[in-house]
């Protein structure tokens, strides 16, 4: 397992330097070849230990039914910066899917911030589960303080960035980008107190969740875009995040047992 993932670390840190100094020219084709080569690296690894050997398709099954809530979950969301970008493409145009592309990246930030906290906490969460002891809401008050600050500070610190690193490209949209910071600061809110569910291991509740954001997304997509463009996309991007925070903090809050 650790082979899986170091060698094509190795791999594309190997290229990077040279990319970056200008040494190799960054072609379609060399990026392609350079990314196939580190994923070809881990199919090579089956030849000395082939993962399928083990597999139990009865067990694999028994396991499948808990967890495809939360994999259609997953799904969503790893769909949702492209359906983002598509939708602002085809209000505007494709060089206006750069902001969206960059609130993306902050998106990401909050996302491993809250994902590595709850790495953290999740021994010490499923052990409270086992021991039939309540569920400590106190990180989820903390985090979601914490990041909200971290988004005020993300907004203040836009203004000086982003005309310094990306020139006049995107000093227009900071009003933009204000709106999808906190947008993602939510969103990662939510995330994070989905992780509850996981400790519950109700991930039906999940599934509920993304789907009621992915709906209220595509409604105020409808309703809020063809007369505000971009902001009415920035605007249900945000409403989606609040609405994420609110469903998910009704199915804990009113649950008759919060373990």
């Amino acid at each position: 397992m650790v082979l899986l993932y170091t060698i094509p670390a190795v791999i594309k840190s190997f290229f990077a330097p040279l990319l970056i100094l200008g040494i190799l020219k960054p072609t379609l084709s060399l990026t392609t070849g350079v990314f196939g080569l580190s994923i070809f690296s881990g199919v090579i690894l089956m030849a000395f230990n082939n993962p399928l050997k083990k597999l139990q398709m009865k067990l694999n099954l028994e396991l499948l039914k808990p967890a495809w809530p939360a994999g259609v979950s997953q799904i969503i969301t790893e769909m949702w910066p492209a359906l983002s970008n598509g939708v602002a493409k085809a209000i505007e145009g494709f060089s206006d899917v750069g902001i969206f592309a960059l609130a993306n990246k902050v998106s990401i930030i909050f996302s491993l911030v809250s994902l590595s906290i709850f790495s953290v906490l999740l021994p010490q969460n499923a052990k409270r589960k086992k021991q039939d002891l309540k569920y400590s809401f106190d990180e989820i008050f903390i985090l979601a303080g914490a990041i909200l600050v971290m988004g005020v500070f993300g907004i203040i610190a836009s203004r000086f960035v982003i005309g310094r690193f990306f020139g006049s490209q995107f000093k227009e949209s900071l009003g933009l980008l204000n709106i999808l910071v906190f947008a993602a600061a939510f969103n990662s809110i939510a995330t994070f107190m989905e992780n509850y569910f996981f400790i519950q291991e109700d991930t039906k509740k999940i599934l509920s969740i993304s789907l009621a954001k992915l709906g209220a997304f595509v409604l105020a997509i409808l309703v809020l875009t063809p007369g505000m463009k971009l902001a009415g996309l920035a605007y249900a991007q945000l409403l989606a995040g609040v609405l994420a925070v609110l469903v998910t903090g009704g199915f804990i809050f009113s649950r008759p047992k919060a373990n």
